[in-house]
């Protein structure tokens, strides 16, 4: 069983954003170094490194890796990069009406021939089964798993889907909801969640990763 990180990000959301704000000379003061590609216009900034890229339009901050799929150390230093600059803006930028912010990841799971695939039927597999078959060519089980945590302030949408019939994908969103937060008191809690970005939730997504890949299948 192979495990790698697909993709992963923060998305900052907000009533509206101001693109054109975002110039050269303010990522330059984060990150000395050039971009492969930059575009700066009123309706889109984005940014294009070798490491990472960020997009800024009028409704949404992106800052995503580029992930190395078998290199932890390296994803975490370019995650540690990604925090800083959404730190940055929304220290530069705190007068943005920010709304809700996403830590998001997606994994892949290669299982080999001899590995047992977990079992994800939905209760409602016997119907589709009658209707299509058994064979795995023809109809394969994901799952959506929603988890809200009132004492962390998130709602975690996973949703694991087949790729192929030996690999499976695991997309996690770790939202919140800021909409209702004392604009006093947003940027000392965003700062909180994207503490949260390059440890807590990276470790615990490919824990949970880890022990649904590891069930036994039926």
């Amino acid at each position: 069983m192979v495990i790698k990180l697909l993709k992963s990000n923060i998305v900052l959301n907000a009533q509206r954003h101001n693109p054109s704000e975002v110039s050269y000379e303010w990522i330059k003061s984060i990150l000395d170094k050039k971009p492969l590609t930059s575009i700066n216009i009123p309706q889109m900034t984005l940014y294009d490194y070798e490491d990472l890229v960020l997009i800024v339009n009028d409704q949404s901050l992106i800052a995503e890796i580029k992930p190395v799929p078998d290199d932890k150390d390296t994803n975490t230093e370019r995650m540690e990069t990604v925090k800083k600059i959404v730190e940055e803006y929304i220290k530069e930028f705190k007068h943005v009406p920010f709304k809700n912010i996403g830590l998001n990841y997606i994994w892949s799971v290669e299982f080999t021939k001899e590995e047992p695939i977990p079992d994800l039927k939905p209760s409602l597999n016997i119907m589709f089964e009658a209707l299509f078959g058994t064979d795995k060519d023809k109809i394969s089980f994901g799952s959506i798993i929603k988890v809200k945590d009132d004492k962390m302030g998130y709602l975690l949408t996973l949703k694991i889907e087949p790729q192929t019939q030996n690999v499976m994908v695991f997309n996690f969103n770790y939202h919140y909801d800021i909409s209702d937060i004392l604009e006093s008191e947003k940027i000392k809690k965003l700062k909180e969640i994207i503490s949260r970005y390059a440890e807590e939730f990276y470790e615990g997504s490919k824990t949970i990763v880890n022990s649904i890949s590891n069930k036994e299948g039926k």
